[in-house]
């Protein structure tokens, strides 16, 4: 049974983003195993093309989207890929959706006051979205 948050995130997607929901578990590990960390945050500092903002509390949704399209360009990464969505403590599901759609599920997650990590299904790069207001993105 999903919990309160993942039940709140399927009604506002469903009917209006295609998803599917993933098996946790495989992709903390694999996470774990991809990229570096510091305490229970990646690394970015070891990372490639790191960018970071700091948010706007006023405009959050709109510096994040600003912010994604402007490194998704710079770094020429496919719009047409599925991405993965995983919370670190509010949501238990892991979700994949195209990447075409981020700026419409950014709305969404951010309403679920946790840390966000949005990654490419190969692992190649990561977009973290903090509980702090910034954001941060890096390519392995």
């Amino acid at each position: 049974m999903d919990n309160y948050y993942d039940s709140d995130l399927i009604n506002s997607l469903e009917g209006n983003i295609d998803f599917k929901i993933l098996l946790a578990d495989n992709y903390y590990n694999l996470i774990n195993n991809k990229f570096p960390f510091v305490g229970s945050k990646i690394d970015f500092s070891k990372l490639k093309d790191t960018q970071y903002k700091k948010l706007s509390i006023k405009n959050k949704i709109g510096d994040c989207i600003e912010f994604i399209d402007e490194v998704l360009q710079i770094d020429r990464i496919d719009l047409n890929q599925d991405v993965i969505y995983l919370g670190d403590s509010l949501t238990e599901n892991v979700y994949s959706f195209s990447l075409k759609n981020l700026d419409k599920i950014i709305p969404y997650i951010l309403d679920i006051p946790q840390h966000h990590y949005i990654l490419s299904e190969k692992m190649e790069w990561c977009i973290y979205i903090s509980f702090e207001n910034y954001i941060e993105f890096g390519l392995r």
